[in-house]
This record gives structure tokens, C-alpha cells and sequence, in this order.
């Protein structure tokens, strides 16, 4: 099992504070009015800023400014026509978009089955007789994303979005996590098995335009999904707790090389937005691992890996060059001031919910590893100072 603390602040710990109090009044304002889905399709992130803002110490009216600036972008519910009845019907709807607002109702419904208690609604849903867990890959993990922001906002009401948007985006790509965990002849680390993706010529021609949207042509092409299978499998997460530990490290590490490690450095640049999702990916397993039991651990590791497999083969396989974010750090008198700056240009940005959450995610990892810290605070310097927007959306997602 992963040994890593559980998150904690205000709203966790169940403490009164004008700020927690003013989350807790924009989450419920966004699940009664607000859909889970933009146009059908595209992910409200409004729960990703609102959070990040929270816990980069930004007031009310901070909070309030970039809630208003998230949903201004989003669709109002309409009344549903369509009904889910049951756990039978659940399951034989799910993956229907038809279903999205039907979907919410009904897990609003089973939370006042439990009492209340989300955390107990998750895991029924999650890991229960009929587990879904492996679910929270679809829609580019999306669902991942938001039972993550479930627990750091410790919301009853974002749980209960998230359980819906699980039952919305729920596509064949469970199936990859739902076979049977085959052990590698031999354990391979993240980094070293991307560098064996980049130098496989099975995906050679496979692709013309980077975006995820490529994903299910790449699983559909026989030779690119054994490629594919034989790389994921490569790298799974071992038995002993230490072993785990390193391996959770080495994930997150690959992730910001992903990050930031992938372009020219000190030139003014797009991001890849795929890419820097697979930090997100891995701060929601690290949000996941304390707040669900330990069988949770093994898929939600690999449903993290996964995606980055996919991700790092749809983006078309930049170069990983580690130096690039290896300039000396601060001295350690400057790293918290340098910390801070980093964290008021985070909320500097009000409109860009992955902006922020980067800053925040690199800043809460070099935390968790402090003995990684020069890693994590390079990568976050890289990343403000050469920020120019994002890339990378030219196929969008098949849901």
C-alpha cells in the first residue's frame, strides 16, 4: 500500500471559516444550476479552480471572481425526461449521455439512502459488489479528476457529480484495468518504459495529429494495442510498501517531465494540455489512495499509468529531455519565498483552472518529497515563466 498522509485543511477537518463557508455556498449553487457537461461533451471545471483557489490561500472574493469566470461558461440543467430507477438500470445505462442530469438525481437519491455519508457512497459505487472503479478512465479520466476534488473539498455534492460523471463517460476502456494484472518478467520505472515507447517503431505512422481523441483508433489498430498492453503492463505497482512508494515517486516525477521537460526550455511556448494532465492524474491518486481502502490502490495507480501510456503515444511521443528542468534551485533561505511567488501567480490567473492547478499540484508534491523539492519548484519556474497557452487539442476526445 501507498503510505503517504491523508490532505488536510478547513473543510476536511470540518472547521468554520468565511472562506470554507463561501466553497461550500458556490459548490451547492453549481449543483443545482450548473451540468456536469458542457455542450455534451467538454468537462465543467469548476470545482478544479474553485479548489485550487482555496487551497493556495485565496479569499472570498478571489473565490467567488473565478467561480463566476468558470460559469459563465457553463450549461444550465434542463429537466430530465428520463429516469434511472435502480442499480440495474444504472448499470444498463451507463456511457448514455441522455442520462447526464437522470444519472445526478438518482445518486443525489442514494446519498440520502446513506444519510449522507458520500464517503460510504463512493465506495458502494467504487468498490462494492459491482465495482466501477476501473470506470474512472473515461472521458479522459475526468471521473478520476473529480472524486479526487470530492475528497480535497470533503463535498457531499461534488462526490455525488462525480458518481455521475463516472455513469456518463463510462466507455470500453475499463476493460484494460478490469484483466488481470500480469506481472513483467522484469520491473521497469515510468520514465524508462516512455523512452521505449518513443523508440517503438509499431506506432510509427500510426498517427498525423496529436490529441486523445486518437485513443480508441490507436486500441483498434492490432498491432498498436498488443504495443500498447505489452508497455502498460510493463510497470505495475509492486507488493511491498516501499517499493510502491518508489514507484508512486517515480510516476510523479514522469509526469512533470511530461510536463515541462518535453520543450525547449526559456522560450515562451505553448503547453501540451494532454500531457499536463498526467500531473493531475496522479495528485487525484495521490488524493484517492488515503480516502479509499487499500484495494483501491493497485487501480487506481494503473488507471493513472494507463492514461499517461495513451496520452504520451496520442501526443506523438515528444523527446523527454530531464535537463531542461535541471537548472541549480534557489538557495533554501529563497525556496518558500520563491514557493510563494509561484503560488500568488496561480491566482494571478482567474480564467485558467489548469493553470492553477499545476502550480498548486507541484507545490503540494515537492511537500509530500522534500527531499525531491528541487525537481518540483524547476518544473514550476519552468512552467510560469515560459507559459504561452496551450497545444495539443487538435482531436478531441471520444467519450
Amino acid at each position: 500500500m501507498l503510505t503517504v498522509p491523508p490532505i488536510t485543511n478547513d473543510l476536511i477537518e470540518g472547521r468554520t471559516s468565511d472562506r470554507a463557508t463561501c466553497v461550500a455556498d458556490l459548490l451547492a449553487r453549481n449543483h443545482d444550476e450548473y451540468a456536469i457537461l458542457i455542450h455534451g461533451a467538454m468537462h465543467s471545471h469548476v470545482h478544479h479552480i474553485v479548489g485550487n483557489a482555496y487551497s493556495l490561500g485565496g479569499s472570498e472574493e478571489h473565490l467567488r471572481a473565478v467561480f463566476d469566470g468558470q460559469a459563465s461558461k457553463l450549461d444550465h440543467w434542463t429537466s430530465s425526461t428520463v429516469l434511472v430507477s435502480n442499480d440495474d438500470d444504472l448499470h444498463k445505462r451507463l456511457g448514455d449521455k441522455t442520462y447526464e442530469h437522470a444519472f445526478l438525481v438518482y445518486f443525489d437519491q442514494r446519498l440520502q439512502d446513506f444519510s449522507g455519508d458520500w464517503k460510504a457512497l463512493m465506495q458502494e459505487y467504487l468498490l462494492g459488489e459491482r465495482a466501477l472503479l476501473s470506470g474512472v478512465v473515461g472521458g479522459f479520466a475526468h471521473p478520476l479528476i473529480l472524486f479526487a476534488d470530492a475528497v480535497d473539498l470533503a463535498s457531499p455534492k461534488v462526490a455525488v457529480e462525480a458518481l455521475a460523471m463516472l455513469a456518463v463517460d463510462y466507455n470500453p476502456l475499463h476493460r484494460v484495468l478490469d484483466a488481470p494484472v500480469r506481472t513483467p518478467m522484469k520491473q521497469t520505472s515510468a520514465l524508462a518504459t516512455l523512452e521505449r515507447i518513443r523508440a517503438d517503431d509499431r506506432f510509427d505512422g500510426l498517427l498525423s495529429t496529436s490529441g486523445v481523441g486518437n485513443t480508441m483508433a490507436i486500441l483498434r489498430s492490432e498491432d498498436a494495442r498488443n504495443a500498447v498492453l505489452e508497455h502498460f503492463n510493463s510497470y505495475i505497482v509492486p507488493a511491498e510498501p516501499d517499493e510502491t512508494n518508489t514507484a508512486f515517486m517515480e510516476l510523479a516525477e514522469a509526469a512533470v517531465l511530461l510536463l515541462a521537460a518535453v520543450d525547449a526550455p526559456k522560450t515562451k511556448h505553448e503547453f501540451d494540455i494532454y500531457l499536463t494532465h498526467q500531473l493531475t492524474f496522479v495528485w487525484s491518486i495521490r488524493v484517492l489512495i488515503t480516502a479509499l481502502p487499500p484495494t483501491a490502490t493497485r487501480t487506481l495507480f494503473r488507471a493513472a499509468w494507463l492514461m499517461m501510456v495513451l496520452t504520451y503515444i496520442t501526443q506523438l511521443r515528444p523527446e523527454i529531455v530531464k535537463d531542461r528542468i535541471t537548472q541549480p534551485p534557489p538557495a533554501p533561505p529563497q525556496t518558500g519565498v520563491e514557493w510563494e511567488r509561484l503560488k500568488s501567480a496561480a491566482l494571478e490567473n482567474t480564467e485558467d483552472p489548469h493553470y492553477t492547478k499545476v502550480i498548486r499540484t507541484l507545490w503540494e508534491f515537492a511537500t509530500l518529497w522534500p527531499h525531491n523539492e528541487a525537481l518540483f519548484l524547476n518544473a514550476c519556474v519552468v512552467f510560469e515563466r515560459d507559459f504561452a497557452g496551450w497545444k495539443g487539442f487538435d482531436i478531441r476526445p471520444e467519450h
